[in-house]
């Protein structure tokens, strides 16, 4: 999947599973689990989910 599609992804998941509106509003706890879902939802790697979540590629590999 593309950024553009992953994010539109993200943002819907975002609402469903946080209850908020933008991943500006998510603790570094929420961002986490959201690393998780986009990687198990959606197959994005590393790298997508680091530059899409705004957390550094080091710290993604770990949680995922």
């Amino acid at each position: 999947m593309t950024d553009q599609e992953v994010m539109t992804q993200m943002n819907a998941l975002i609402r469903l599973e946080f209850d908020k509106n933008s991943i500006f509003q998510l603790s570094m706890e929420e961002r986490m689990k959201l690393c998780t879902l986009l990687k198990r939802n959606f197959g994005a790697g590393v790298k997508q989910i680091a530059r899409l979540t705004r957390l550094s590629p080091e710290i993604v590999g770990k949680i995922v």
